[in-house]
């Protein structure tokens, strides 16, 4: 129903069997993804009221899943029975399933890249082990790190070597402004996500922050917001990498966050903190505001 409370209830979904895990709504509106108890990821489609059965686990339940920015790919990470959890792709269109990561190394929390060129997750695959004096055995901690994977094969790695040659001619302000024009209506332009299955395990590259543990990813524009914990740490912090500067900041001790949809702000909240705060983004021109419960 509208969330403004008019209009009448509609029934999406009938003969439910189990209980339902989070929904998430795809960028268009016009279908909802969920996981279950019986090992289920299915989506509906909201007109039809049609669900689709996108992967069937045997080992355990689906808990990471989103959609890509177009709605005609699910990313979705699917406990292994014989190897350690994988990334997989659900083309709605086609119909299949591609795999990302191998079960060597468990990969979780898929997120795609606001343009849909890139697919970042979380593997735990850098092992520093340190040996334990009263164990008398290795200890593996913080094994975590971020990585992407380039889905069209076109589309160059942010890591990549970059040119080092000299600009001979610096562009005028009207060309700067032509390019900037080109660069806001591009953003603007519909996303269309490409993937090329053929080596995309091949294109998976390592994304250069500490090991750690990492949850909350979330993309916008070439930034990358995540909350990270390691062992020596006292609280979770909140970090954004920038891709185009090759950067990472701390923006603060945090233990979650949630970002707003017009991507302006973002609500973060601490553990034994009563308020929560807010602040805008980087480039945003809003001002600090604190909310409380009471």
């Amino acid at each position: 129903m509208p969330q403004d409370g008019s209009g009448t209830t509609r029934q999406i979904t009938h003969k439910a069997d189990t209980y339902k895990y989070p929904l998430f709504w795809s960028p268009d509106s016009k279908k909802l993804l969920w996981a279950d108890k019986k090992l289920r990821l299915q989506y509906v489609d909201i007109e039809s009221k049609d669900v689709t059965l996108v992967a069937q686990a045997t080992a355990w339940e689906f808990s990471d899943y989103t959609w890509s920015p177009d709605s005609q790919w699910i990313a979705y990470a699917k406990v292994e029975e014989e190897r350690l959890t994988i990334i997989n792709l659900y083309s709605l269109e086609k119909k299949e399933t591609v795999e990302v990561t191998d079960g060597w190394y468990s990969s979780t929390d898929p997120t795609f890249s606001s343009d849909g060129k890139f697919l970042y997750f979380v593997s735990r695959r850098s092992f520093t082990p340190t040996y334990g004096q009263v164990e008398w055995n290795y200890i593996y901690q913080d094994l975590g790190k971020i990585y992407l994977v380039t889905l069209d094969r076109e589309t160059k790695s942010p890591f990549e070597p970059k040119s080092d040659e000299v600009k001979i001619k610096e562009p005028d302000k009207k060309d700067s402004a032509e390019a900037e024009k080109k660069k806001e209506e591009g953003a603007k332009a519909a996303v269309k996500v490409k993937v090329d299955a053929t080596g995309l395990k091949d294109r998976i590259a390592e994304v250069p922050i500490t090991a750690a543990n990492y949850t909350n990813l979330t993309a916008v524009a070439e930034k990358l917001y995540y909350i990270r914990s390691r062992s020596k740490d006292e609280r979770p912090k909140l970090l954004m990498y920038e891709f185009d500067k090759q950067k990472e900041t701390e923006l603060g001790d945090f233990d979650g966050f949630e970002i707003s949809a017009d991507a302006k702000k973002i609500l973060v909240g601490q553990q034994g903190l009563t308020p929560s705060l807010t602040f805008p983004l980087p480039g945003s021109r809003s001002k600090i505001v604190l909310i409380s419960p009471t």
